[in-house]
């Protein structure tokens, strides 16, 4: 059984960066995957300009159940033969940006959270340069908001958040492997 272990936080916490350097030190990763949504709906929007992509803020409920899709796939998709396996973002915190948001959390992602079994999850603090992006739009104020709902979430379905201090990132990596 692969013991999944989820790097969670606001945005401009550094997870994707702590997955990166995983991912070069030979550990099975999963990437956030509403970035690799939104990177994959441009680019097939820039291939076919009649292509209508689906995007957050174009319509974020379908966008929400695409995400709750692909990363249910790819937890699902984790080799047999794979120990531990780190991932940007679970399940659960598709729940609580939906309440941060505001929107209907589907009915597929509340049963799929409740089949999904966490080894441990890694709650990052947010950094102080906080800035908005091509893929990250929301203001920090909606991200605070998110980022509580989304340790509400976990907490909700009985996980306890193991805080990451904010340290260099081999440091952070480090602190959480030790946890394994």
């Amino acid at each position: 059984m692969v013991n999944k272990y989820v790097i969670t936080g606001p945005a401009s916490s550094g997870k994707s960066s702590l997955i990166n350097i995983a991912f070069e030190k030979s550990y099975y990763t999963i990437p956030e995957v509403a970035e690799y949504i939104i990177n994959r709906e441009q680019k097939k929007k820039k291939k076919k300009k009649e292509y209508s992509p689906i995007l957050p803020w174009l319509d974020l409920y379908n966008f929400q159940i695409e995400v709750i899709k692909q990363q249910n796939l790819w937890e699902n998709e984790i080799p047999n033969f794979i120990n531990n396996a780190i991932l940007d973002r679970g399940i659960i915190d598709e729940i609580g940006f939906c309440r941060g948001v505001k929107i209907q959390i589907p009915k597929e992602l509340l049963m799929i959270a409740e089949k999904t079994n966490y080894k441990k999850v890694f709650y990052l603090k947010p950094l102080k340069n906080y800035k908005k992006s091509k893929i990250k739009r929301e203001e920090k104020e909606q991200s605070i908001r998110i980022n509580k709902e989304i340790q509400k979430a976990y907490v909700e379905f009985g996980y306890n958040l193991i805080e990451v201090p904010s340290l260099p990132i081999e440091k952070r990596l480090e602190f959480i492997l030790e946890k394994f």
